[in-house]
């Protein structure tokens, strides 16, 4: 799937973001998070739903500001 937000392109099948057509590095569960959030840009996604779906139980919100 790949999504165009401002300046910046998403392709989930080649695990690429691109800024102006120039690759843009991003640790592996940077880009899932990025990609989680972005098919789901219908709605609000929260704290609690994210820790949930990427990290392991008994995991601070801190993890989510390190990622």
């Amino acid at each position: 799937m790949i999504f165009k937000f401002q300046s910046y392109t998403l392709d989930t099948l080649r695990h690429e973001l691109l800024k102006d057509g120039h690759p843009v590095a991003l640790p592996p569960k940077a880009f899932a998070v990025l990609a989680y959030l972005l098919n789901r840009n219908d709605r609000l996604v929260t704290k609690s739903e994210l820790l949930e779906a990427f990290w392991p139980a008994n995991v601070s919100e801190a993890a989510l500001q390190t990622t």
